[in-house]
């Protein structure tokens, strides 16, 4: 398994990020979809007892996405590419400032995406 960290020094409150970040995906969620393809919202709701970063966040928000991504690649490509093969699955787990983000596994992909972020106090 792969880990890496990343630090990012921002110029604004952690809270003032949360407002940008949640503005922003909005936005981009927004402007992308339309015509069958952009982002599919399946699942947005509220999470509690379920344990991220050992313990520490247990409720949050919960959302499954599909990113529909046909109309972002080449036409040789979705000629080439087996159904189903242009769309990327997603769940997120948002227990802000605490975010788990990844792929589902199924059972014909041997590839598993995790991602973690924090959002912390110069600091920590």
């Amino acid at each position: 398994m792969l880990i890496k960290e990343y630090r990012v020094v921002l110029p604004i409150t952690v809270e003032e990020y949360q407002v940008g970040q949640l503005y922003s995906v909005a936005q981009v969620s927004k402007n992308e979809t339309g015509g069958g393809e952009g982002v599919e919202v399946r699942k947005n709701e509220p999470f509690e007892n379920f344990p991220l970063l050992g313990g520490k966040y247990s409720s949050g928000q919960y959302t499954y996405k599909i990113y529909h991504l046909a109309s972002r690649v080449p036409a040789y490509i979705r000629l080439l590419a087996p159904k189903g093969s242009l769309e990327v699955h997603e769940e997120a787990w948002n227990a802000y400032p605490y975010c788990r983000t990844g792929q589902p596994r199924h059972a014909h992909s041997h590839v598993c995406v995790d991602y973690c972020a924090v959002k912390v106090l110069d600091g920590y």
